[in-house]
């Protein structure tokens, strides 16, 4: 009988696996979504009774980690494969296909959409994490990954912040109340200047409390300002968006609440050290100009300074006095020529202005008498068609005007008379009156 050893057993295994499957369809449910560094994505995919890991390689251009959520049913083809160093089988993932949503991520999504149309995500409400508080407490399971990652992370950093941690069930039956009453408690208590809720990894299922709507709205109730703190970094939930912060991990929790005091410490120290540096700098140059002051002229010297001084206020007084005679002797020469310019000038320009007066004139003149003669034929025009249109012309013509006595109106139609009424006759020269014998009536 053959004796295998570890690796000859794994590596046959691994060859019957890889050998005796084809590439597969499998549908499921993801859970434990774990994209890494190296930009693989790690998940897992289970149903009812068990559980299959999947990895996506960065090769795999078609799938990224948008298509891919906890809670979702998907179908996915690719190879089976068994990684020898663990002994652990998983489904090299090629193609992968949506095809539906567990119960739990369609409560987390209708949840996260309730809430926040009801304002309790928006940033405005949100409050800044105090930047070096006092006490810290933490709502999550005493004795858990959790506690013992921020806490290691909190005493490396600024070892005397007290920490008061609310023990709280963090999974299963009842945690949802538990985590929303320690919320309360530690406000109540009101010695804490931040409250982090936090947790380890896991599935959907072991953080769901932390989408329970009475967390949520425990966290939005809060007075003091609150850090979620649940999971691994691909890991949201309904807390995180509710409080004022989130971290990835418990251990980044830890980095966010309380500043290093060795960093805190070194900035100190180099401030401290360029303030003395500085001033250092500044007495050394005061010392300097002290020295230079002391071993001046000015000051060993004092009177031929002011001796000196006074010789040059009185030769600036002699060059004012020179500067101001002969700047009044320029101005009376430049007045001077000034004055006689000024009436050349005045002589040029009024020969020039009466000059173009006379021009003027004269072509105002020849303007006026043409436009006086063309109005004067314009008249005799009018005249001579006012005369053609006269009443007196036409009788020169031959022509007579009768008008009916005594109201002397022009009789233009012969209905206007009767016999024995009287009408005046008038000509070109003189008029005549006369009595109607006879009327001949207008048959028109």
């Amino acid at each position: 009988m053959r004796i295998y050893t570890v690796s000859e057993l794994t590596r046959e295994i691994k060859n019957l696996i890889e050998t005796s499957f084809p590439p597969v369809w499998v549908e499921g449910e993801v859970t434990d979504l774990r994209p890494a560094r190296s930009q693989h994505i790690y998940f897992s995919l289970k149903d009812e009774y068990t559980i299959l890991s999947c990895i996506i390689f960065k090769d795999n251009q078609d799938l990224t980690s948008s298509l891919i959520k906890n809670g979702m049913i998907v179908r996915v083809y690719g190879d089976l494969n068994l990684y020898e160093k663990g002994g652990r089988y998983s489904l090299l993932v090629r193609k992968l296909i949506p095809f539906g949503r567990g119960d739990l991520y369609l409560k987390f999504e209708e949840l996260k959409k309730r809430l926040g149309e009801e304002g309790l995500f928006e940033p405005s409400r949100k409050r800044t994490l105090p930047l070096f508080p006092e006490r810290i407490g933490v709502v999550t399971a005493l004795h858990g990954a959790a506690i013992i990652d921020f806490l290691k992370v909190v005493r490396n950093r600024m070892r005397w912040v007290e920490v008061t941690v609310r023990n709280t069930k963090v999974q299963g039956t009842g945690a949802k109340e538990d985590i929303a009453q320690a919320i309360r408690d530690l406000n109540e208590w009101g010695m804490c200047d931040l409250i982090i809720v936090t947790r380890g990894g896991g599935s959907i299922e072991e953080l769901w409390p932390f989408n329970e709507e009475i967390v949520a709205r425990a966290i939005y109730e809060s007075n003091v300002p609150i850090l979620s703190a649940v999971g691994h970094e691909v890991d949201y939930t309904v807390a995180d968006f509710v409080a004022d912060s989130r971290a990835a991990t418990p251990s980044t929790a830890g980095e966010i609440s309380v500043r290093d005091a060795r960093e805190i410490l070194l900035t100190l120290k180099n401030t401290e050290k360029h303030i003395n540096n500085a001033v250092g700098k500044k007495i050394e140059g005061l010392y300097q100009v002290l020295n230079s002051l002391e071993k001046s002229y000015g000051l060993s010297k004092p009177y031929n300074i002011i001796f000196e001084r006074q010789q040059w206020a009185d030769e600036l007084g002699r060059r004012l006095d020179s500067s101001i005679h002969n700047l009044i002797l320029n101005i009376k020469i430049r007045l001077s020529s000034l004055s006689a310019s000024i009436i050349r000038e005045r002589k040029y320009y009024y020969e020039r202005i009466k000059t173009q007066v006379n021009n003027i004139e004269e072509i105002m003149r020849e303007r006026f008498l043409r436009l006086f003669s063309r109005k004067r034929q314009d008249v005799e025009l009018l005249e001579n068609r006012i005369i053609d249109l006269s009443p007196i012309s036409v009788l020169k013509r031959g022509y007579s005007i009768c008008f009916k006595l005594p109201e002397e109106k022009v009789v233009s139609n012969s209905n206007m008379l009767t016999e024995d009424d009287y009408v005046r006759i008038k000509f070109s020269k003189g008029s005549t009156d006369a009595r109607i014998e006879k009327v001949v009536m207008n048959e028109d």
